[in-house]
């Protein structure tokens, strides 16, 4: 009698149904709660990226007061870019990293003067030459060298609504408006990187500094319509615009 009143006090386990159940509720709230944590991550990484955009913008501010309304060359003859030109006014290398660019992982952490200004910084971003392009009747889709190392860049009749600093992917110092384009992403981009643009994103948005200083936070295809963000009018010639109005086939799938 004591052994039968024991056995039927004792708990009893969960049978394979009850199992099975608590397993899709539990595998069910998984999916629906992960993509709310990964965007959160997103978001937050998108904060540092903007914030970094805001000191690389005093930065620039500083420079441009000292060396009478000029920016700082985008790349020399020497190999010196505009991000060492502005690292003195920075708190350290990391203003130039995006904690969402591919690879970030592998770039440098310190300053190397010695090394190749590819692997002195991270990519992160890059200034826009494209008012340069438009105002030297440039055609290429590449800068020329004498252009990159002049430090001078035109005055825009728009200061709020042109890009100053985009954020890449790749590790050249400059951006331009072709490489939104499909074409360009798979010249410059390693095999790994290739489903993505040289446009580095979060959640589909870009951050992008703009010459008056202020910083937004746009698709990559909102700086090219309605309103043209590269410089006061588009360039003729460029792959993304083909002489006219945009096409969306001409972007990279990632910003369609």
């Amino acid at each position: 009698m004591r052994s039968n009143a024991r056995a039927a006090g004792a708990p009893r386990g969960f049978t394979l149904a009850e199992l099975l159940t608590v397993m899709a509720i539990v595998a069910m709230v998984a999916a629906l709660t992960f993509p709310v944590f990964v965007r959160a991550r997103e978001s937050g990484r998108q904060t540092v990226c903007l914030s970094n955009l805001r000191q690389l913008s005093s930065a620039l501010d500083l420079y441009r007061r000292q060396w009478d309304d000029m920016l700082p060359p985008v790349q020399s003859p020497t190999d010196t870019t505009w991000k060492d030109a502005l690292l003195p006014l920075v708190s350290s290398v990391d203003v130039y990293r995006c904690p969402s660019n591919l690879g970030e992982e592998f770039s440098p952490t310190q300053y190397d003067p010695a090394a190749p200004s590819e692997r002195r910084f991270p990519a992160s971003y890059s200034l826009n030459v494209e008012p340069m392009l438009l105002a030297s009747g440039s055609l290429k889709v590449e800068p020329d060298l004498l252009l990159l190392s002049s430090g001078w860049m035109p005055e825009v009749k728009r200061p709020d609504s042109v890009i100053l600093l985009g954020e890449t992917r790749v590790r050249t110092p400059y951006v331009i408006p072709d490489d939104l384009s499909a074409s360009l992403a798979e010249r410059l981009l390693n095999l790994r990187a290739r489903p993505f643009g040289v446009i580095q994103t979060h959640t589909g948005r870009s951050n992008w500094l703009f010459a008056d200083g202020h910083v937004a936070s746009l698709q990559p295809k909102a700086t090219l319509s309605p309103e043209y963000l590269w410089s006061d009018r588009p360039r003729f010639g460029s792959v993304i615009m083909g002489g006219g109005p945009y096409s969306a086939s001409r972007l990279h799938p990632e910003y369609r």
